[in-house]
């Protein structure tokens, strides 16, 4: 009996340690906070309850990019790009429509080869030409960036956040990239987990993203009248 007191007060602790962690810095432990203070790794954007809402998209610039960037202008939503910079070599005219509507632009690597199975060289050489790419195309400094595939550890965080990147996550994800989901699931999926200072994780490439295209208006609509605001990641240096 006082070994399950013990492992109860124990867990009231742990449970107790999460809840300061969380309410501090937004997530459960430092790597995941969103400070600036705070390690590389961001999940959200900020902590204070304050309805704004990031909507990014990864594995592009693709054929279905300029649908995406209808869907955005029509209501007048910022978003953020997380390029592949084969891709960028490949579309550079989407590349500057992107950043000629006003919408961030971030890094997910040349290829879409998780980081954690790229030697440090590599890494470094690979973010650093996709990041030359986009400046020369568009004038735009990337300093963010997201691991394909969510794909991450500790070493990588460091390794990014020594080299001037900011390495962000999400929490909402649409699950668009799954073959076949309709429309109306991809929305469903995205409106049941909206958060303030959340980030929706997208596709606009990597696949057939018309269906995201098609889910789109419904996920703004929805965000905007749960009272959300959108904002684009490079937005929230400028606040």
């Amino acid at each position: 009996m006082p070994w399950v007191l013990l492992g109860l007060g124990a867990n009231m602790v742990g449970w107790a340690r999460e809840q300061y962690a969380y309410g501090r810095y937004g997530a459960f432990s430092d790597l995941d906070g969103a400070g600036p203070s705070r390690s590389g790794l961001r999940r959200r954007t900020t902590t204070t309850g304050d309805k704004t809402l990031v909507l990014t998209f990864d594995d592009g610039p693709s054929a279905h990019t300029s649908g995406v960037l209808e869907v955005l202008a029509r209501y007048g939503v910022p978003a953020t790009f997380f390029v592949l910079g084969e891709e960028v070599a490949q579309r550079p005219e989407v590349v500057r429509a992107i950043a000629a509507a006003g919408h961030g632009l971030g890094l997910h690597g040349w290829s879409h080869i998780p980081f954690t199975e790229l030697s440090p060289e590599v890494l470094a050489k690979d973010l650093g030409r996709t990041a030359e790419l986009v400046y020369e195309l568009t004038g735009v400094a990337c300093h963010d960036v997201r691991p394909p595939k969510g794909v991450y550890d500790a070493s990588l965080i460091t390794r990014l956040d020594d080299l001037g990147f900011v390495t962000w996550l999400w929490t909402a994800d649409a699950r668009d990239f799954e073959t076949g989901t309709p429309p109306d699931l991809i929305a469903r999926r995205v409106l049941l987990s909206l958060t303030p200072g959340g980030i929706v994780l997208m596709h606009d490439g990597g696949g057939d993203r018309s269906r995201t295209v098609r889910a789109l208006p419904a996920i703004i609509e929805g965000a905007l009248s749960r009272g959300f605001r959108f904002v684009a990641l490079h937005d929230l240096d400028e606040e």
